[in-house]
């Protein structure tokens, strides 16, 4: 015994021991013995009322609580776990959340209750409070209240708020808690009329109305933004028809989606489309322009060249244009339509499915103008413009385009790519005049492979103008090699060498020439700084030719009189040349008896000859006259 008494009064055991008597003491006898003498100084006594204590904590701001917040009856409770704050070293308690509720708080006093405050908070877990917040906001007042308070002990707050009730409409059905029925909603449709959609509400009145009323509604949308009124069949997008008097609500479902086929167009008189056009886009009438459109009516052509107009001013036209069947041949040479227009002019060209003839010549076109026009017409969005025309008409446009003029538009070297796309375009392409384009020898080193599968997949390119563009003799050659030899009959080659050194043109004509499929029948190699000896190479090739029908040597001055005879003699010998062009040249007096029999003879059957230009007297002119009227006749 003596042993156990020794070992429980020493240790962790004492302690235990100690506390488990003082926890059987009752609470009132804590109280009672309030009025004993602490066994500790007491703080004021000790330090004299000075707070010589220096606060070197720092104090960490205290973390946002979180908030279970629920909604019953338009109030809002929040339920939040008291936390302890942070307290200095004053001997404050822990001042708890509790401000907000009108709960009864002690005041300890003495040190017995300091010490069962404390003895509270060590053996009884925290409670969970409730806070109650009106109006989602907390009253000032009881914040000020628990700020000033020293200690509350958490053991006396025992008025719990009760749970909130349940919202009483969350077990409604969602087609009550509604503010608008879903019935009242009003009908919408999505009409897709070629590259265009438009959303048309049917209201709940309307909802009878049929599928032709629908089909008018959206024709008449698309009036409204492109001037054209189409007539229109409608169906589903798996290409189910819709009947016109079928009613709507019967077929179809909202925001459905309805795809509208062109079975024609209900177009008034061209003047006044063109009047139309210039309405909408707040532009004045042209008078020449509007008696050109009155013109069109009884022709199936359409010119209007140097005018001279810019977009603003051109653009009605264009859009006047569009869907005008009747027109074959389409002049707009001489006017400024530039980048800007270019995609305007496809969109109205392609629309045109009877075209023929095009001339877009002299209007700043440049790459980009190409490649727009490209695009439209003959590119990405062939598929897209195919739909413009009509159900009776063919799917692509430029099907019937046989002359295609370019002509006098800088399109530089960066267009080998969209012309190749567009020459595709035309299967039925004749003629392609590429004259002063700013083409030099670099347009065939991008995309040259492209270039020569069009010029070579155009069957029916007869006529290639390319003149006055500086290609050089390696440009001739590189573009000699790209045409089809047995396809084209003409060839304009005028003012393509800018300098008479390192000039091999005659020798690359010379080697197109001879090739035995060679189709060419008008060649034309003016102004190029062609001399003597190098037109030997372009006479000698014609002994095997039967073909080459024409032939202009104008504008090189060093061609001479031996020259004029040399051709002759090849005329004579089977060459069917009925037109030589020597303009220009340097043939000089007297012409040799030798040059006017061959004239004379009935071998040659050359019948236009030109020789102006040159240092011929009176008196050879006169028996060159002469020899003509005995040859052909007065």
């Amino acid at each position: 015994n003596v042993y156990q008494q020794a070992m429980a009064s020493v240790g962790s055991s004492a302690v235990r021991r100690e506390f488990s008597q003082i926890s059987r003491q009752p609470r009132d006898q804590d109280e009672a013995g309030s009025s004993r003498t602490p066994a500790l100084i007491n703080e004021e006594e000790y330090t004299g009322g000075d707070n010589w204590l220096v606060d070197d904590v720092v104090q960490r701001p205290a973390k946002r609580q979180k908030l279970s917040c629920e909604f019953s009856d338009g109030n809002q409770t929040r339920n939040t776990s008291s936390r302890k704050p942070s307290t200095s070293s004053g001997g404050e308690g822990d001042v708890g959340n509790e401000a907000g509720v009108n709960n009864s708080r002690t005041q300890a006093t003495g040190g017995s209750s300091s010490r069962t405050s404390v003895r509270n908070r060590l053996t009884r877990p925290k409670r969970q409070t409730q806070l109650t917040l009106t109006g989602m906001g907390v009253n000032p007042r009881s914040q000020d209240r628990s700020r000033e308070s020293n200690t509350v002990d958490l053991t006396e707050v025992t008025q719990v708020l009760p749970r909130p009730s349940v919202r009483d409409d969350a077990g409604l059905p969602a087609a009550q808690v509604q503010s608008t029925p879903a019935g009242q909603v009003p009908m919408r449709l999505r009409v897709k009329v070629q590259d265009k959609t438009f959303l048309i509400p049917i209201p709940n009145s309307d909802s009878h109305k049929s599928v032709d009323w629908l089909a008018e509604q959206a024709s008449q949308r698309y009036y409204n933004m492109c001037g054209l009124r189409p007539r229109l069949a409608l169906h589903t997008r798996e290409g189910a028809m819709l009947e016109a008097h079928d009613a709507i609500s019967d077929v179809l479902s909202t925001n459905e989606e309805v795809v509208a086929s062109v079975q024609s167009w209900d177009l008034p008189p061209l003047p006044e489309r063109y009047i139309k056009a210039c309405e909408n886009s707040n532009t004045a009438v042209q008078p020449r322009v509007h008696s050109l459109c009155e013109s069109q009516q009884t022709s199936a052509s359409l010119c209007a060249s140097s005018l001279g107009l810019g977009l603003p001013a051109f653009s009605p036209l264009l859009s006047a244009l569009q869907c005008q069947y009747c027109i074959k041949t389409l002049v707009l040479a001489g006017n400024r339509i530039g980048d800007k227009g270019a995609h305007l002019l496809a969109t109205a060209v392609v629309t045109l499915p009877n075209l023929v003839q095009l001339d877009v010549s002299c209007n700043g076109l440049t790459h980009t103008s190409l490649a727009s026009m490209a695009e439209v017409l003959g590119g990405a969005d062939q598929g897209t413009a195919g739909q413009l025309t009509t159900g009776l008409q063919t799917g692509k446009p430029l099907q019937h385009l046989e002359v295609l003029h370019l002509g006098f538009n800088p399109l530089g070297d960066s267009c080998t790519l969209a012309l190749a796309r567009l020459v595709q375009a035309c299967p039925l392409l004749t003629v392609l005049q590429l004259q002063s384009c700013c083409l030099s020898m670099k347009v065939f080193q991008q995309h040259r492979r492209q270039l020569m599968d069009a010029l070579r997949g155009a069957l029916h390119l007869q006529t290639l103008d390319i003149s006055h563009n500086p290609l050089g003799s390696t440009g001739v050659e590189l573009l000699l090699k790209c045409l089809a030899q047995d396809v084209v009959t003409s060839l304009d080659l005028r003012g393509v060498i800018a300098t008479s050194s390192n000039n091999h043109l005659a020798r690359h004509v010379a080697l197109y020439l001879a090739q035995p499929d060679c189709a060419l029948k008008h060649l034309c190699v003016a102004d190029n700084y062609l001399c003597e000896d190098m037109l030997e190479e372009i006479i000698r090739s014609l002994q095997p030719n039967t073909s080459l029908q024409s032939l202009q040597l104008s504008t090189n001055c060093k061609l001479g009189n031996q020259t004029f005879q040399a051709v002759l003699e090849a005329a004579q010998t089977g060459v069917p040349l009925q037109t030589l062009d020597m303009s220009g040249c340097g043939l000089e007096a007297p012409l040799n008896n030798a040059t006017l029999d061959l004239l004379e003879d009935t071998a040659v059957e050359l019948r236009n000859l030109r020789l102006c230009g040159n240092n011929l007297k009176k008196g050879d002119k006169e028996q060159i006259v002469d020899v003509w009227y005995k040859r052909w006749g007065g």
